[in-house]
Parts: structure tokens; sequence; C-alpha cells
């Protein structure tokens, strides 16, 4: 998965918070193209299917399992939860630009 050039998650004193910066992108990612287009993405939308690779929804979960113990659904939703709350928070602010 992408990172930042030269960023290591296993030496880097910050990678939960750059961990946690991508997830929030990539979430709002796929939250603009809901509004956008008025419609909850579908998974047979291959930019946001979640099985095809490369995808926003694809780097969401594989994000999410990172931040969160694998095995624990709450962690994950609430995980989740908070990057929702604030790449909406960031598109609200920002629909201008975006």
């Amino acid at each position: 998965m992408p990172y930042p050039e030269g960023f290591d998650p296993d030496h880097d004193e910050n990678a939960v918070q750059i961990i946690e910066k991508h997830l929030i992108v990539n979430v709002a990612g796929v939250k603009a193209l809901e509004i956008l287009t008025g419609l909850p993405t579908r998974l047979n939308d291959s930019s946001a299917n979640p099985r095809i690779v490369g995808t926003d929804w694809s780097f969401v979960n594989y994000l999410v399992l990172l931040l969160a113990s694998p095995s624990s659904k709450e962690r994950q939703l609430a995980v989740r939860g908070r990057a929702l709350i604030e790449a909406e928070a960031i598109l609200r602010g920002n629909w201008l630009t975006v």
C-alpha cells in the first residue's frame, strides 16, 4: 500500500498519526464520490469496490485493520466512525476546493 516516501510504519514514532491521516483521506475520497453523485457508493463501482486493490475502500479496509485489531469488530467500527466524522468535517469545510 502506498505511503509517503521514506515512511516506515514499524520505525516511525508518528506512525499511528500518519496512518490515521491516510485513513481520513481515503474515507473522504469515498464520501466525496457519494456527495457528488447523491448516491451511496456501490460495490460494483470500480472506484469504490473494497475487493479491488487500489480503490479508496480497499485502502480504508487495510488501514482500519492496521489501527484496530482484526478480531475486534467494535474497535474497527470505532476507528471507521472517527475517520468518517473527520472526513465529513473536512469535506464540508473545504467543499468549494474539492
